[in-house]
């Protein structure tokens, strides 16, 4: 990778070279590019037009001399993947700002892709297919802040979305299970919060 920065021109070579981690440029750029992002929106910088804009030059380089977007590393990550994990990095443990950090650099990724031509939709669909292999195998909560369980996507950049659980999710069927019991033990009579008594 090192030789790679030594040169003044991205080529096919540089952004076709794997490293022992089955990481390219590609996946190097969307973490890098993740992590500045975040930073200019822990920093609430103002404008951050020009940081973006160089950073969608540097995209546009990348994918031109022949990345491709779907390339997956050793543990089938795409460079989407690795821009959400490096998001996650940034604001762990801090998952309340995470979703919104993550939702804000999406649009900025797409936005630079978008930009380049790329069919949104079609790319939606491949990193579908992608996240949800990669989720299979590897659970995609042991590498994130928040529990991504998954996006929707469409032709603009303002058509995705990632969906997540709550961290308390897990414990709503115990909670109900628990009001149940107490129901049939004639404990608890439930009601609808709010509703009308009767006798009252």
């Amino acid at each position: 990778m090192m030789r790679a920065l030594t040169r003044t021109e991205i080529d096919r070579e540089m952004v076709t070279y794997v490293d022992e981690h089955g990481n390219t440029l590609l996946h190097y750029v969307a973490w890098n590019f993740a992590l500045a992002q975040s930073w200019a929106l822990a920093k609430k910088c103002e404008d951050t037009t020009d940081s973006t804009n160089s950073w969608h030059a540097l995209i546009k380089d990348v994918i031109t001399a022949g990345a491709f977007l779907d390339v997956l590393s050793n543990t089938n990550e795409t460079a989407l993947n690795v821009l959400i994990r490096a998001v996650s990095a940034r604001y762990y443990p801090e998952s309340s700002k995470f979703m919104s950090a993550a939702s804000k650099i999406l649009q900025l990724w797409l936005t630079g892709l978008q930009e380049l031509g790329i069919d949104l939709a079609s790319y939606g669909a491949e990193e579908k297919h992608s996240w949800l292999m990669f989720n299979h195998v590897y659970g995609m909560d042991h590498f994130l802040v928040a529990d991504i369980i998954g996006f929707s996507y469409g032709v603009r950049p303002e058509d995705w979305h990632l969906w997540c659980s709550e961290p308390t999710d897990v414990f709503v069927g115990e909670f109900w299970e628990m009001l149940e019991s107490l129901e049939c033990r004639n404990e608890l009579e439930l009601q609808i919060p709010g509703s009308w008594i009767e006798g009252s």
